[in-house]
């Protein structure tokens, strides 16, 4: 068997910007679950290169903080490989909601290394994504 880790789907199941309370997965706690391999609120755990799925919705973050790069505050930061799939480019959208560095809301946490992000089906915007 090899070492290789296979890759995890983890299914956002609220709009809520919470961080490892409620029952829900939210889309902090799906990056986190990706970026640790291990279960966070209410996600499952990531493994390898994540699939992080978003229903229609607005996913406004509102834990507002800067300068870390765990995800538990301001922007989501990514430490690994993860795609994030919206259900559709208009009704799926991410709102940075000026949470950290302004416009940046989606952070390759440590800003080196072959950390891939891959949001898909997507329009940026200065401080609003849609997937």
């Amino acid at each position: 068997m090899s070492g290789t880790a296979l890759a995890a789907s983890i299914s956002v199941s609220t709009t809520v910007d919470e961080a490892g309370g409620g029952g829900a997965c939210s889309l902090r706690e799906a990056v986190r679950a990706a970026n640790t391999d291990a279960v966070f609120g209410g996600c499952t755990a990531g493994s390898g290169p994540d699939t992080i799925s978003l229903p229609n919705g607005t996913y406004t973050l509102t834990t507002l903080g800067q300068n870390e790069d765990a995800g538990l505050t301001g922007d989501l930061d990514i430490a690994g490989s993860v795609t994030i799939n919206g259900a559709s480019s208009s009704g799926t959208v991410i709102d940075g909601n000026n949470t950290d560095a302004g416009l940046r809301h989606l952070h390759r946490a440590g800003g080196h290394g072959d950390r891939d992000v891959e949001p898909d089906d997507q329009a940026w915007q200065p401080d609003e994504c849609g997937l």
